[in-house]
């Protein structure tokens, strides 16, 4: 996407950040379908708990558009996918549910302000945070509210469950005060907290018992461009204690670094001052194994997303707002080394079988729309394109669909 977009949509998020709807909830159906229990689903953020992006569900084969969901609100939120049903947020504070084979709602629930994140679903129950500073658990099959827990805090990232408790980070207004909750599942009771120094977080992956988080501090003086430090922790998932904590780099634009884990490696990107950086980690003491500088620009907004991995190589997008450089590249992951670029358009990859998926956001206030592509992992050459298609938000695949949301106020599921 390109990078005066991504500046457009922190605009309207202020906007909508001055609305409060009350809470609703609408329903058409109480119970779920049968389903295969071998499916691959896609119950979380980017797949799994290590944030992966890669599944081994099939991905479409062609551009066939088997439905299209209007919310009548931009969806920056990754859909996740379990038991043939799809979960996701929009822009006015909504959570839907729909049947991924129709596209049909099932139910919705409306919360007070815009939602962003990634429903994950756990035992039955779907977690998600919204803007209006509350981390909430619904009833999968209904979407009833089982509980919320206020943390004050307007500022919070993806909420991870694992082994049944809640992870999230969360920070309250523009100041470095954070705090990384763990909450109990069930019942949304606080089971422990640590208060950090940082602002802004990426959703925890979770392996072996640890959680690993990524944190920003806040820029203080934005116009003097001063960096300001970035870190990933290492926490342990029972306690609450920091095994190790690595800092990073220098960021100019208030992004936390995110990652994904893979093969005992934890891989990062972060924006960093005058390009963007791509990192690796031993998962197990912090230490780095290989840190390499993929983007060079005297911008401060480059920005590298969420990286992916799949059969060994890392995926992401470059974004540069100055340049109108907007790329999808891919490096080997054992030692960052440059594969290959494409050039024709920049998104979040999704992984399936070999294959990178991804859409682009077109040219805001021009007739120039975004394109779904399909690329071949191993070349980046085109497999396929849908274009016309706005997309704002990483997608996931299920069974040989891919099912995305959009700037233009829709969720689009192709496959056949």
């Amino acid at each position: 996407m390109k990078g005066k977009n991504i500046v457009l949509l922190g605009a309207i998020a202020m906007l909508l950040a001055a609305s409060i709807p009350t809470m609703a909830l609408t329903t058409t159906q109480t119970s779920p379908p049968a389903t295969a229990p071998s499916t691959d689903w896609w119950p979380t953020f980017r797949h799994d708990l290590q944030h992966t992006g890669n599944t081994s569900s099939p991905g479409p084969v062609t551009n066939a558009s088997l439905w299209t969901f209007d919310t009548h609100y931009f969806v920056y939120s990754e859909p996740a996918v379990v038991n043939d049903r799809m979960y996701f947020g929009d822009a006015k504070g909504h959570v839907y549910c729909l049947d991924t084979n129709t596209g049909e709602q099932l139910w919705n629930y409306t919360t007070g302000n815009w939602v962003t994140a990634t429903p994950n679903y756990y035992d039955g129950k779907v977690y998600f945070n919204s803007e209006d500073c509350y981390y909430y658990c619904l009833n999968a099959t209904n979407g009833a509210l089982v509980w919320k827990y206020n943390t004050s805090y307007a500022y919070g990232g993806y909420p991870t469950v694992a082994n049944g408790k809640v992870y999230f980070g969360s920070s309250k207004g523009y100041k470095n005060n954070g705090v990384i909750y763990c909450l109990n599942a069930t019942d949304g009771r606080m089971i422990w907290n640590l208060s950090v120094k940082e602002f802004a977080f990426s959703s925890p992956a979770y392996l072996d018992g640890n959680i690993y988080i990524g944190s920003s501090r806040l820029i203080r003086h934005i116009f003097l461009f001063i960096p300001v430090p970035e870190y990933i922790y290492c926490i342990n998932a029972t306690t609450g204690a920091i095994v190790w904590k690595e800092m990073t780099g220098l960021n100019t634009w208030q992004e936390p670094p995110e990652m994904c884990i893979a093969n005992g490696k934890l891989y990062y990107a972060e924006t960093s001052m005058f390009g963007g950086k791509l990192g690796c980690l031993d998962v197990s003491t912090g230490a780095a194994v290989w840190q390499k500088t993929v983007y060079r620009s005297f911008n401060q907004l480059v920005f590298l997303g969420i990286p992916s991995i799949s059969y060994g190589k890392l995926y992401f997008m470059v974004d540069d707002f100055a340049k109108e450089v907007n790329e999808v590249r891919c490096i080997d992951a054992a030692t960052g080394s440059h594969i290959w670029t494409f050039k024709e358009g920049c998104g979040f990859p999704t992984c399936s079988n070999g294959k990178v998926y991804f859409g682009t956001l077109g040219q805001y206030g021009s007739d120039v729309n975004g394109t779904v592509y399909c690329l071949d992992g191993n070349t980046g050459a085109k497999i396929w394109t849908t274009p016309e298609v706005n997309v704002i938000a990483p997608g996931s695949i299920v069974n040989g669909r891919f099912f995305v949301g959009t700037l233009d106020d829709n969720v689009h599921c192709f496959g056949s």
